[in-house]
């Protein structure tokens, strides 16, 4: 118990390689300028949440077993046995648990810095956590390692939790809000929603720079909430209509969240034999088609959508209209022959 009350700002923790490498492209990801800053996070922000906290399977299983009983038994039953079952799921989770994180093969050692706040929650542990964990470092260490079983979009709510709920507050109260983006640029954003697209999460509104004032020009905006240092709401009401909700959401839909900054319009893609196997096979961005024509394939997508993912076909696609993304292609490879050449 004395390990954890009187915890030092400096550890030393046990992490397996491919939690070290989630953590690493992390920081990358978020912007943070150390790895004691991503784990204070993931402390600070998973600590209730991560499946390595064990109170919220025992609070659910309890739950369950109690509606049972309660069905079944008189109140006096009920009671009595309640009892004897939070006894067993104790003590069915304190092995569980053990066996899952607290039996890891030795990994990569990483010396960490606690914050004042991570540091406070680790003392004000319960009796469970310290029963199956023993020391603060083999808690921390599961935490690190139930967060990074996690999908990316799952480790966004988590590392911009403060981002994430004051976006959600502007978007039901329909205000304004200021945002700071990695590149130092800040905008005044009408937020609509919050969305995913492959992997990432994306704040879908409309946008116009910070200098302009509330007042400004807004146009379709969706940045990566990984991307997103600040968010301030300012309060300042903004109107929107259900026909504007219903446009917004049908483009969502048309050109997915990361494209929704983009007009979407029909392109024409003539493909080779092995061209259309490959469109077959390569789901990642690929847009849909509206038209096919033997190996003319019409789409309805954004430009920049169509000259990321076909461009990865090289010889196999020829994107024939419109002639601007006929032209940005050409460019593009020749650019890539200019490098290896």
């Amino acid at each position: 118990m004395n390990n954890w009350i009187s915890i030092e700002e400096r550890q030393h923790i046990n992490i397996s390689e491919k939690t070290h490498e989630i953590l690493l492209y992390d920081i990358e990801k978020y912007h943070l300028n150390s790895f004691s800053a991503l784990t204070n996070l993931i402390i600070e922000n998973g600590w209730s949440t991560l499946s390595a906290n064990p109170m919220s399977y025992i609070n659910q299983q309890t739950d369950i077993y109690n509606k049972i009983l309660n069905k079944h038994l008189t109140l006096t039953e009920s009671q009595k046995m309640q009892q004897d079952i939070l006894h067993d799921i104790q003590q069915h989770t304190i092995s569980s648990f053990q066996n899952k994180y607290c039996k890891l093969p030795k990994g990569i050692q990483k010396n960490i810095h606690y914050s004042k706040q991570s540091i406070q929650l680790l003392q004000h542990c319960n009796d469970m956590i310290i029963k199956i964990y023993k020391r603060p470092g083999k808690f921390v260490s599961a935490l690190f390692e139930s967060y990074a079983d996690l999908k990316d979009t799952e480790r966004d709510c988590i590392i911009k939790k403060d981002l994430f709920n004051i976006l959600n507050d502007c978007i039901k109260n329909n205000t304004i809000a200021c945002i700071k983006m990695h590149t130092n640029h800040s905008y005044y954003i009408m937020p609509l929603a919050i969305d995913t697209f492959i992997g990432y999460t994306y704040v879908i509104c409309k946008s116009c720079p910070h200098e302009a004032g509330f007042n400004g020009t807004y146009v379709d905006m969706s940045p990566r909430l990984s991307n997103i240092l600040s968010v301030m709401d300012t309060g300042e009401k903004f109107e929107i209509t259900e026909n504007e909700k219903k446009s917004f959401r049908k483009k969502i839909q048309a050109t997915g969240a990361a494209y929704f900054d983009s007009p979407s319009e029909n392109i024409q893609v003539l493909f080779t034999n092995k061209g259309l196997s490959m469109y077959q096979t390569i789901l990642h961005q690929r847009p849909s088609y509206i038209h096919k024509d033997g190996n003319l394939y019409t789409f309805n997508c954004t430009r920049r959508q169509a000259a990321n993912y076909f461009f990865k076909f090289g010889k196999e696609a020829l994107v024939l209209q419109p002639q601007e993304l006929h032209e940005q292609m050409l460019q593009n490879f020749k650019d890539a022959v200019s490098t290896y050449s």
